[in-house]
């Protein structure tokens, strides 16, 4: 009777840590697809944005931009990680300073503007960052382009310098 009461206890905690452990699974499946339809979302505005500077077109630009702050003030702040916050970050600055620059109705859109060069750099780091992120999460084994999060890390630290320099200037 006491080994079966044992063996009864014991079993019963087995199941609820098992059940523990799948409900924590679900919980992160859906955390995880939440991150992934996120970080989509957010790569498909600033691919809109960047398309629009390619295509010339100022209805195009605006609606990505309009899609990335949607993306950046709401589900981003629930599932990004620090490096795709900084992403985020940065590449919300120079939405704010193209379209500051597009309000000017004579403003040419000449992808060899620099605010439109810087945008397009921006836009890849961003995507590049996201899908590390989305790897890590994930815990899967997909090709990560090294050398372009480098250009990133370093694009991110020359923004930094000019950042400072212009405030020193003021």
């Amino acid at each position: 009777k006491v080994i079966g009461a044992v063996l009864a206890i014991a079993g019963l905690f087995l199941n609820g840590f098992v059940y523990y452990k799948q409900k924590q699974k679900e919980i992160q499946s859906g955390f995880f697809k939440g991150q992934f339809d996120t970080y989509l979302k957010a790569a498909s505005a600033a691919g809109k944005i960047s398309a629009g500077i390619d295509l010339k077109s100022r209805e195009r630009i605006a609606t990505g931009s309009a899609e990335f702050w949607e993306v950046y003030h709401g589900p981003m702040t629930l599932v990004e990680g620090r490096a795709a916050a900084t992403q985020m970050i940065e590449t919300g600055r120079l939405i704010s300073k193209l379209d500051e620059y597009l309000r000017d109705p004579n403003a040419a859109i000449d992808r060899s503007e620099p605010i439109f060069m810087r945008f397009q750099r921006r836009s890849d780091c961003l995507g590049t960052t996201l899908r590390s992120e989305i790897i890590e999460s994930y815990d899967v084994r997909l090709p990560v382009d090294d050398a372009q999060l480098r250009v990133c890390k370093e694009l991110d630290r020359s923004e930094e310098h000019t950042s400072e320099l212009q405030s020193l200037r003021h």
